[in-house]
């Protein structure tokens, strides 16, 4: 009789021990799918050129680069917001902000690759504070006196590109943030 209800409770203790166990793994189950999603880029024009994705985590800054010809890239990534780029080896390239939204959802950029229309080299070297005025680059160590600002002279076809200092008007201040011109 003792034994028998011995048994009685072992057994009854190993159901709800199986019941907690398998609780506690739908828990499990169930947070995993909440902190994961699938992150879909397309490439509309790709060209059968090599892409390279690259997707950045904003939360956490890790960066995933991934080189192929494929125009389109599934990536299973944690729950959050992502900065996608696709650049080919021509020069052109597309940015886009995705937010991952859990349960394995997939969520898709699609993306069009634009040649880049001009490029300019409009300094050489310039300090931490710089302002782009009237097509010319100025530039100042932040919170250093305003006669130390450099006038960045952009390049000719007869001449490359020099920095000179401002003209001896003789300014005096501090610069604290942006420098405006009148």
């Amino acid at each position: 009789m003792i034994i028998e209800v011995i048994v009685e409770a072992i057994i009854k203790f190993k159901k709800t021990l199986y019941l907690l166990a398998g609780a506690a793994l739908l828990l499990l189950a169930g947070s995993w799918l909440y902190a994961n999603s699938f992150l879909t880029v397309s490439v509309s024009n790709g060209g059968g050129k090599p892409l390279t994705y690259t997707i950045v985590n904003q939360s956490n800054n890790s960066t995933v680069t991934i080189k192929t010809n494929k125009t389109t890239l599934t990536r299973m990534v944690p729950r959050g917001e992502y900065q996608v780029s696709v650049t080919s080896d021509r020069p052109s390239g597309f940015i886009g902000i995705a937010t991952a939204k859990g349960f394995l959802r997939t969520t898709t950029l699609k993306a069009g690759l634009s040649l880049e229309n001009d490029r300019q080299f409009v300094g050489n070297n310039p300090k931490p504070c710089v302002v782009y005025a009237f097509d010319t680059l100025l530039s100042v160590g932040c919170s250093s006196p305003i006669k130390e600002a450099l006038v960045h002279v952009p390049a000719t076809a007869s001449l490359p590109t020099y920095v000179t200092k401002l003209p001896a008007n003789n300014p005096s201040g501090i610069t604290e943030g942006e420098i405006y011109t009148a």
